[in-house]
């Protein structure tokens, strides 16, 4: 069976940070995690590799 994929947009901001972090609990699905801004999503990289 392939791995299955989500792309979560806008992925460091409320919504979809929780979103981010209930998919990485719950499931075994690989996240893929887009936005804007560099320094938030090395912030957020650090957070979920804690």
């Amino acid at each position: 069976m392939r791995e299955q994929t989500v792309l979560i947009l806008g992925g460091y901001g409320g919504a979809g940070k929780a979103l981010a972090e209930l998919l990485l609990k719950e499931t075994k699905l690989r996240l893929l995690i887009g936005g804007r801004n560099p320094a938030k999503a090395e912030a957020f990289a650090d957070e979920l590799n804690a």
